[in-house]
């Protein structure tokens, strides 16, 4: 169960508690029926912070590789052997 379902489910608990025993403790309810929603709305920022923060990389990586494919740099596959020019021996020579 993910966080945001922990959370509903609490509210909803509190819900019913309250609905059910109006008079006993209504302090302790409000004061946790608070804390609920505001951890319940501090989660969703949160996974829409990070929701934000992937789409903005995403971008990122995708511009910078559609740049270097315009300037003819290829970004080489994941796997696939890397070449390096050696000046000192004037060959090349295998990085990965």
């Amino acid at each position: 169960m993910s966080r945001l379902d922990e959370l509903k489910f609490q509210i909803k608990k509190l819900e019913y508690y309250k609905k059910h025993n109006p008079v006993n403790n209504v302090k302790r309810f409000n004061d946790d029926a608070i804390e609920a929603v505001h951890q319940y709305n501090l989660e969703l920022k949160k996974q829409k912070r990070e929701k934000d923060i992937k789409a903005l990389t995403d971008d990122i990586q995708s511009e910078t590789k559609s740049y270097l494919r315009n300037k003819g740099i290829g970004l080489p596959k994941a796997g696939s052997k890397l070449y390096v020019y050696n000046k000192e021996k004037g060959k090349l020579e295998e990085v990965r």
